[in-house]
């Protein structure tokens, strides 16, 4: 979390709060004695991370030096995103100049793309030990003497090598606006100026082909670069005048204190924990406050204005910079974020690689000029995206804090994304099938187009800001993985369009990459109860091995093995022993679970009783079950038991007959019951002929699966059936005659459990 609180305040407040921290989480609301910096006197709004208090932390600026730095760097993605991509309108000018195929020029897009992610390698590792505003200045200065080349490259090969340093010099374009903005806004307010990078910096890519056309129509292509030229010198002007380093280190309590310096080393060894704590003892430490007497009136300091920051920077701190990307992709997180910003991405690509291919051939014949204002469309989009989604996200996650006690968690900006999803599809599905079968310009423009600027406005706004707000001290890292792994898929994506249109037509490529953007924003959230027992314990664990679950929240007794220790990023745990309190607690999830998994059960002798237990194993299921079903979960996986009947003569199985009844009448969209026969495994209680009739089991299953597999199940292929299960009912991919309540029993909870593992 953002907020510095010592082991001690942070256990406090867990207690408090009733819920266990994990990255991410931020506590958004005064917690008992535990008081906090607010935006303002009037308001209860409290500021993540909080400001220190020095006039010159940049989170303490006033609006005129933030809104100041906000600006520059805002001009600094656009000027410099705004050459590298804006070729398209101009591929016949080029094919002619440079003696090229179509195939050709677009390798001209291609190779910018793929050294352009790479480049930030380079970039970030700068960032982070030197500091932003040298990174800026001097990637600003490689731009300019790229377009400079690119503007008087008289050969292809001289061309392709002016792109290169092109792709180079704009790598910060993708990855510093971001940090910057984590740098010196509040957690509440990112959603809206991460929404204002993308739009800044896909604009550029927008109005680029606008210019570039037009341009290229009336006085020649070598124009638009040399236009490139004169912004960005000017924006070179202003970044060394009014551009001050944002970096800053921000102290935790236990380390020793020292006069705040901007250029002291964040540790970045461990993205779990983000930050190195130095114990100390006998050391004095600055006691917080819930008043900054320089919130909204502090300035850079001199120091802040040098052209870079030196001190604290060791070889070894260099090289965490290089690892710390590779390592964030195999964060689900990191993943999620990745893919979701490469394929929503890659949809507005499409429409900057096809635009020629579709529009400049019959029945269409229109000139380059004519082209590149159709992407006004985008552009017009993209301010649509702009002016809806920032305050959106923002509410939608502001409204869970306030249902969750004042507690955030990132994924609650997620919801946001539904309806921009739907939109993305509805923009592809029209250029994809208007392109192919030759529909009115104006359908595919006016309704493709425009659907398209929204989209790219603001799914990888809520995607990004998603694995910042999880994993802030490495924000720079996250945008390096995400770059490369989206200008990876861009220049492969790029290479073989053209060919593939021309073999396949446009709608399978298009329809390919909406599907697979598709899929990554469905990612899934889900809920388990009983995740400490014997099914629960391998269900959990099957969700966190899962790529398509992107956060599984458990309710239990106490701390399930996989949360203990350090738990995985997706991971989160409620732990109460007051049973009273868990529905509320799972209607106050969000994003709302889309699957409930429910494992939860006791003995007769746990509970002192059949009616005891009864009381506790129906009524509990049933009472969360409802909550699920309140909240707007769609399906529901119960662990049942082999037998299950509600007309049955033996309690046991009357009572998980009864369960299962109780349920269906809620009325989920649907529900997976699993009815094993003896689970198979290793149980921690367990009666000498219930062991006895395990042991049996086991032995019969080395021999041959085929003598166990009917009767009695492994718990780790219970967990991984209920799983497999479950996920196929959210797709609606269930047998026929299984579209409400689906039952697997015996050798189908093996059939699937191997599916799982397949």
């Amino acid at each position: 979390m953002e907020m510095n609180h010592d082991e001690r305040a942070l256990h406090q407040i867990e207690e408090e709060l009733g819920t266990t921290i994990y990255p991410g989480t931020e506590i958004m609301a005064d917690v008992g004695t535990h008081h906090f910096v607010k935006s303002s006197a009037e308001s209860s709004r409290v500021l993540v991370p909080q400001p220190s208090q020095d006039p010159h932390d940049p989170l303490n600026w006033s609006p005129f030096w933030k809104m100041s730095v906000m600006a520059i760097t805002t001009a600094t993605s656009f000027s410099q995103g705004l050459g590298p991509l804006a070729l398209a309108p101009m591929f016949p000018q080029l094919m002619e100049s440079f003696n090229s195929d179509l195939a050709g020029v677009v390798q001209f897009i291609g190779i910018c793309i793929l050294v352009l992610g790479f480049s930030n390698f380079f970039w970030i590792p700068l960032q982070t030990c030197y500091g932003r505003r040298p990174v800026l200045i001097f990637s600003t200065l490689i731009c300019l003497i790229s377009n400079i080349w690119r503007a008087v490259a008289t050969s292809y090969g001289s061309y392709i090598g002016a792109c290169v340093l092109n792709g180079f010099g704009a790598g910060p374009a993708e990855t510093s606006q971001p940090e910057i903005t984590a740098d010196i806004i509040f957690l509440h307010e990112r959603g809206a100026y991460n929404t204002l990078y993308f739009t800044a910096y896909f604009g550029s890519m927008i109005v680029g082909p606008i210019l570039a056309g037009s341009m290229a129509e009336h006085i020649g292509w070598r124009s638009f670069f040399w236009l490139n030229v004169g912004l960005l010198g000017l924006v070179l002007i202003l970044q060394i005048v009014l551009l001050p380093e944002t970096k800053w280190h921000r102290a935790h309590p236990n380390e020793a204190q020292v006069a705040p310096k901007t250029d002291q080393k964040t540790n970045e060894l461990d993205p779990e924990r983000l930050v190195e704590v130095l114990q100390h003892e006998n050391i004095e430490v600055e006691v917080a406050s819930d008043q900054d007497p320089y919130l909204h009136r502090g300035a850079p300091s001199k120091q802040q204005f040098k052209l870079w920051q030196v001190d604290g920077v060791t070889f070894k701190s260099v090289l965490n910079s290089f690892w710390i990307p590779w390592k964030m992709l195999t964060f689900p997180i990191v993943m999620f974020s990745a893919f979701v910003v490469s394929w929503t991405s890659s949809c507005f690509l499409t429409l900057n690689l096809t635009q020629s291919q579709a529009f400049a051939q019959p029945p269409y014949n229109f000139d380059s000029q004519t082209i590149g204002f159709f992407n006004f469309a985008i552009l017009i989009g993209a301010f649509i995206g702009l002016a809806t989604n920032g305050p959106f996200s923002d509410w939608i996650s502001m409204r869970a804090t306030r249902k969750n006690n004042g507690v955030r968690e990132p994924e609650m900006r997620l919801p946001a994304m539904a309806i921009y999803v739907v939109i993305m599809i509805i923009g592809n599905f029209v250029v994809a099938f208007g392109y192919e079968y030759k529909w009115d310009w104006r359908i595919i423009v006016i309704i493709g187009y425009t659907a398209a600027g929204i989209q790219v406005a603001v799914l990888p706004a809520i995607a990004s800001t998603y694995a910042v707000d999880s994993y802030k001290p490495v924000a720079g890292s996250i945008f390096v993985s995400i770059t490369v792994n989206k200008n990876l898929w861009g220049y492969g994506f790029s290479n073989f369009i053209t060919k593939w249109v021309d073999g396949s037509g446009f709608i399978k490529p298009i329809m390919m990459n909406m599907c697979l953007c598709t899929m990554y924003t469905n990612m899934v959230n889900v809920a388990l109860i009983g995740g400490t027992g014997m099914v629960g314990s391998h269900i959990l664990t099957s969700l966190i091995s899962n790529p398509a679950v992107t956060r599984v929240d458990t309710i239990s007794r106490r701390t399930p093995p996989a949360a203990s220790g350090k738990p995985p990023a997706k991971l989160t745990n409620f732990v109460s022993s007051d049973t009273a309190t868990w529905a509320s607690q799972l209607s106050s999830l969000s994003p709302t679970p889309s699957i409930f998994f429910s494992a939860f059960a006791t003995t007769k002798a746990a509970a002192g009783g059949f009616d005891n237990q009864y009381k506790i194993e129906h009524g509990l299921n049933v009472e969360l079950a409802k909550a699920a079903h309140e909240a707007g979960t769609k399906v529901y996986v119960l662990i049942s038991a082999a037998g299950a009947n509600k007309d049955s003569n033996i309690a046991y199985t009357r009572m998980k007959g009864e369960i299962e009844e109780d349920i269906k009448k809620l009325g989920f969209e649907r529900m997976v019951i699993l009815r094993p026969g003896l689970i198979a495994g290793t149980r921690e209680e367990s009666r000498p002929l219930e062991a006895g009739i395990r042991f049996i089991a086991n032995w019969a299953g080395k021999l041959h699966s085929g003598l166990k597999d009917g009767w009695a199940q492994e718990a780790d292929a219970i967990g991984k059936a209920a799983v497999n299960a479950g996920l196929k009912a959210l797709e609606g991919d269930v047998p026929e005659g299984s579209e409400k309540v689906w039952i697997l029993a015996g050798s189908d909870i093996i059939k699937y459990s191997k599916e799982s593992s397949s």
